[in-house]
């Protein structure tokens, strides 16, 4: 993306991303609710927030302050 839209394309792949993924969630939700039951869909959504909180800090821990993308 030229250097003026730098910040736009960043929304918009930010935006992409967490709508998919939220999307995808609902979804898998959904079949596990209907399929298992409340407390395996409630399981299923607290592993993947503790994924997500895991790979955070390994990202955190790797980063050095520099920029992401030149």
């Amino acid at each position: 993306a030229p250097a003026r839209l730098i910040n736009t394309a960043m929304t918009l792949n930010s935006t992409a991303g967490v709508g998919a993924v939220t999307g995808l969630a609902t979804i898998a939700g959904g079949y596990v609710f209907q399929s298992a039951g409340a407390g395996a869909a409630y399981f299923l959504m607290a592993g993947m927030g503790a994924i997500a909180f895991v790979l955070t800090l390994l990202l955190s821990r790797m980063w050095k302050g520099g920029r992401l993308v030149e």
